[in-house]
């Protein structure tokens, strides 16, 4: 489920017509309200399942994990790297893939399970685990049954998984031979965090440990070693994983600081178009806003999303020429178009979805196949960018 969290999809509907509501969407939610869109509220038929429990919604509906929450439960997600894992009515699955083919398009690795954890005194409900927090990396997760619980944290990046248990007689199998030795290291959770600097901006990954935070073992992608900044890298040779990703080599210390020289690039191109395009270009401009299709009803978010950012792009392209008298008609064009949005009698109206927390095309609330799977919270970062650049286009 590729989407934004929910609650920047909360604030959809209030983010369409102002500028300074898509820098909320990156740095939090506008409002923490009930929202209200045209199509009101409805719970699609895919809730989240009992690993929830204790919580109200927005729910995530993106993170590596979400799979422990959506349907049945037991999907085998990836992550925490390079671990894959999946939740059973008693236990954790985890393990390492030990194969990877590359046949030139794509990569394939097989999800395995090395190993399952448990314990003895749990009654096998399958509703008597569940999450007990999660962050914009991890979730730590909890099987319970009375007094008796075992407690995980999965971390992406950690070499080692670990299991606390209170109250509890530990079981762990292996799947793949015998288990000759054993590392209980405890971990804690973690978050990330940006800080923009002019041109630069750093991303910060930092985790809570127990013991001494300088000796936190973690493992980076390569694309985290070009950026980090006065990371202490053991040798490459002493540890690597290999994932779909690229090989995971270690670092120490429980803070990574990554910088990122960000694009200078806002509305329009760094540079105007050649001048032997130019006339053609200007020409061409009247006639394409002259003979825009009628404002009409959106049938859909995607393909109404995209063809309205497309158009706000005249509008753009109007004012680099020189030809702002043309601008207000784009402008007005999409006003139109984006008011459907706004009422409750549009085939495509944003509702809100009760059961995870988030807005969603109402007429897809129990077929994933309306509007490529939004109402089971796919792709929304498409459908609903699209929107919010012709919104900013308007403001």
């Amino acid at each position: 489920m590729n989407c934004l969290r929910s609650t920047a999809l909360s604030a959809l509907c209030s983010l369409l017509l102002t500028a300074s509501c898509a820098v909320a969407v990156v740095f939090g939610p506008i409002s923490t309200s009930w929202p209200a869109p045209a199509g009101g509220a409805i719970a699609n038929d895919q809730p989240p399942n009992s690993f929830f429990q204790g919580f109200s919604p927005p729910f995530p509906t993106n993170d590596w994990w979400v799979g422990f929450g959506a349907g049945t439960g037991d999907a085998v997600v990836a992550g925490p790297f390079p671990y894959s894992s999946s939740l059973t009515a008693t236990a954790i699955q985890f393990g390492i893939s030990a194969s990877r083919d590359f046949d030139g398009v794509s990569i394939h690795q097989p999800t395995q399970a090395d190993w399952a954890i448990r314990f003895v005194e749990h009654n096998g409900n399958g509703q008597n685990h569940k999450a007990l927090s999660w962050d914009s990396q991890s979730v730590t997760v909890q099987y319970f049954t009375g007094a008796s619980t075992m407690t995980s944290y999965l971390v992406p990046g950690s070499p080692y998984l670990t299991f606390s248990f209170s109250g509890a007689t530990p079981v762990l199998t292996s799947r793949q031979g015998a288990i000759t030795s054993f590392n209980g290291q405890t971990l804690g959770t973690g978050a990330s965090d940006y800080v923009f600097s002019g041109d630069v901006g750093t991303l910060r990954f930092t985790w809570n440990v127990v013991g001494n935070a300088a000796n936190l073992l973690m493992l980076t992608w390569p694309h985290h070693r070009i950026k980090m900044q006065n990371p202490n890298f053991p040798s490459t040779n002493s540890l690597s994983y290999l994932t779909t990703k690229g090989y995971m080599y270690p670092a120490l210390e429980n803070m990574w600081s990554m910088a990122y020289n960000l694009t200078t690039i806002t509305w329009n191109a760094p540079r105007l178009p050649d001048a032997s395009c130019s006339k053609n270009l200007i020409a061409g401009l009247p006639y394409e806003i002259a003979n825009l299709p009628a404002v009409t009803q959106n049938g859909d978010f995607y393909f109404f999303g995209g063809h309205l950012a497309a158009v706000s792009r005249l509008a753009l392209i109007a004012e680099v020429v020189g030809r702002n008298d043309l601008v207000q008609t784009v402008v007005n064009w999409l006003e139109g178009s984006i008011g459907y949005l706004f009422n409750s009698a549009t085939t495509a109206v944003p509702a809100y979805e009760t059961g995870w927390g988030g807005i969603i095309n109402r007429a897809g609330y129990n077929n994933v196949w309306v509007d490529y799977g939004n109402g089971y919270y796919n792709d929304h970062h498409f459908h609903y960018g699209y929107i919010l650049a012709a919104a900013a286009v308007i403001a």
